[in-house]
Order: structure tokens, then sequence, then C-alpha cells
């Protein structure tokens, strides 16, 4: 039986967002921890025209990794200026 830790971090690193592209016609596309857009999910990664990627967490702070690291993760998504919804449910 996997531990609740574990089904955390599987959950969101499917799920929430890793980072986000901005398209060179300003489209904003955020991605999973696997690099699969969240907020398109039938668009190819390869026909994405990238011209900025920025991340909101890396492996020394990943937001399953404690209550800090959540909170700073939802503050870099706030000030991230993304131009559509995402909701982040509090999950620690």
């Amino acid at each position: 039986m996997a531990k609740k830790s574990d089904l955390l971090e599987q959950e969101m690193r499917i799920n929430y967002p890793y980072g986000m592209w901005t398209c060179t016609d300003g489209e904003q596309i955020l991605f999973n921890r696997k690099y699969q857009p969240l907020n398109d999910k039938e668009r190819l990664v390869e026909n994405i025209d990238k011209s900025k990627e920025i991340f909101f967490y890396d492996d020394g702070s990943c937001p399953w990794d404690g209550t800090r690291l959540f909170d700073e993760y939802k503050k870099k998504l706030e000030e991230s200026n993304i131009k559509h919804s995402f909701k982040i449910k509090q999950v620690l």
C-alpha cells in the first residue's frame, strides 16, 4: 500500500503546475512535472512555440515536502501572472 505522502506526490506531479510556457503569441500553457500541458491536454508539446519557460519548484523545493514549501509554491503561482484561473487546494 502506498504511503499518503507518495500519493500526494503523484497527485501533484500529474495534476498541479510544475511550470509555465509563454508562447510567442502570448498564450500561457501550464505544464506538469512530466511536461504535459495542463490547460490544453490535446496539444502536443512539440507543437508549442515557447518563448519563455518558468518553473514553480525544483527538486529542492517540492511542494509535497512540507507546509512551508507548499505555501512558497502557492505564492510563486500567485505571483506568476497566470492569465487563466487555476485553483490550488490546500493539500498539506
